[in-house]
């Protein structure tokens, strides 16, 4: 009996031992419990065609002449040196007049017929600038989300 009792005892220290094992810091049930997971750091997705519009210029570009111009503005130029001088005086002030009223014509044509667009710029989420010149606004403003598609912004969200 008394073989058997200190069997008995030696069988229930045995399964103590094994529980405190278990709970001890060495052991890997314990360890893998009190030690911090990894955690996977994803960095953001940065859309190398996304941003934000900082700036809107209002731009206009020079139309181009058809001739109209110089031939009024030459005729308007000759009549107004005409009236400076006399004799050969006259004569070269009016051909002076002539060719300042063509180039003077000229550019006033090309103004008139120009057009207005915008010339917009967007800081994008890779740190990048792009410009980009439009026809008209729809929308756009400063502040404004967009994706940019060549010279092409969409607003998003």
């Amino acid at each position: 009996m008394k073989a058997l009792t200190c069997t008995f005892m030696m069988a229930i220290v045995g399964v103590s031992a094994s529980l405190v094992a278990c709970n001890s810091p060495s052991s890997p049930a314990a360890s893998s419990a009190n030690t911090p997971v990894p955690v996977a750091v994803v960095a953001p997705v940065v859309c190398n065609d996304c941003g934000t519009i900082t700036n809107i210029e209002q731009m206009k570009a020079k139309g181009t002449g058809s001739g109209v111009g110089i031939v009024v503005g030459a005729a308007a130029g000759a009549v107004i040196g005409h009236q400076v001088g006399d004799g050969r005086g006259k004569d070269i002030a009016t051909a002076v007049g002539a060719i300042g009223g063509g180039f003077a014509g000229n550019e006033i044509e090309k103004r008139i017929k120009g057009t207005n667009y915008f010339h917009v710029t967007v800081a994008l989420e890779n740190g990048g600038t792009h410009v980009a010149d439009v026809d008209a606004l729809n929308g756009l403003a400063v502040g404004s989300k967009v994706t940019v598609a060549g010279n092409n912004l969409q607003i998003t969200g």
